[in-house]
C-alpha cells in the first residue's frame, strides 16, 4: 500500500488542478453558455466531517463531527477567484475520576483558510469549482480539576492556546436558486498540522494538552448570497 502524506497530496494535486483548469478554460473559451464565477459572494453552511477527536485531545471519544462554515470571496477573472473560509468544528470534551479527584478537559478549535478558486465547468444554473489553499488552525484547551470524587468545588482551572498550519483541497457544485442566491455542495480534504504534543517519559503532559496532527474529510452544503 502506498501512503501519501497530506503535504505530499498537495504537491501532487496542485499541478493536476492547474493543468485541468487550463484545459477546461481553453475548451470553454468559445462556449457562449459558460457561466463565470460570481463577482462576489458571502455564505454560511454546515458540514459533516470525519472524526479526529483523539488527535485534538487525548481520552476523547466520538464527537458529533459537525463543522460550521463562514465564507466570502471575489472573482479575479471569470474563471479564477479567491476566498476566505472560517471553519468551526464542534468542541470535544472528556473527564476522568479517581477515588479522590476528578478532572475535566475541553478543546475548541477554529480554522481560517485562504482559498484559490478555479471554475472548471460553468453551465446555465450550476457549475463545478476546484479550490485549494492554506491558513491557520487556532486551538484552545481547558483543564479543570477538583480534589474529590464529586460534589466539591474545582480548585484548578487552566487554559492553553496553540496555533498550527492548516491546508485544504476540495471541490464545490454551486446551484443558482435565484438571481442573487445559490446553494453549494462542498467537499473538503483538510490536513491539520498540529504537530506531536504527547507525553514521553519522564516528561508528563496533562491529557487535556495532548494533541497530534490529523486529516479531516468533510461534505456539506453552503447557502450563498451572490452578485
Amino acid at each position: 500500500m502506498i501512503t501519501i502524506k497530506p503535504r505530499g497530496a498537495f504537491v501532487v494535486a496542485l499541478p493536476l488542478v492547474l493543468v485541468f483548469s487550463s484545459h477546461s478554460a481553453y475548451a470553454q473559451s468559445n462556449d457562449s453558455t459558460f457561466v463565470p464565477l460570481p463577482r462576489g459572494f458571502v455564505g454560511v453552511g454546515l458540514a459533516k466531517a470525519s472524526s479526529d477527536a483523539e488527535s485534538r485531545m487525548r481520552l476523547v471519544g466520538e464527537d458529533s463531527s459537525l463543522v460550521w462554515l463562514l465564507e466570502a470571496g471575489v472573482a479575479v477573472t471569470p474563471r479564477f477567484g479567491v476566498s476566505v473560509e472560517f471553519a468551526k468544528p464542534t468542541a470535544v470534551a472528556a473527564s476522568t475520576r479517581g477515588r479522590s479527584f476528578q478532572a475535566f478537559g475541553r478543546q475548541e478549535e477554529r480554522a481560517l483558510i485562504g482559498l484559490a478558486r478555479v471554475r472548471a465547468w460553468g453551465f446555465d444554473h450550476w457549475a463545478v469549482d476546484l479550490v485549494g489553499g492554506a491558513g491557520v488552525l487556532f486551538q484552545h484547551h481547558e483543564l479543570r480539576s477538583a480534589p474529590c470524587f464529586s460534589g466539591c468545588a474545582e480548585t484548578r482551572r487552566e487554559t492553553l492556546a496553540h496555533r498550527a498550519a492548516a491546508f485544504s483541497l476540495g471541490a464545490e457544485i454551486p446551484v443558482r436558486v435565484t438571481g442573487h442566491f445559490s446553494l453549494s455542495a462542498v467537499a473538503r480534504y483538510c490536513a491539520l498540522r498540529r504537530g506531536e504534543h504527547v507525553t514521553e517519559l519522564p516528561n508528563l503532559i496533562p491529557w487535556q494538552y495532548e494533541w497530534k496532527s490529523s486529516a479531516r474529510i468533510g461534505v456539506g452544503i453552503v447557502g450563498r448570497a451572490v452578485w
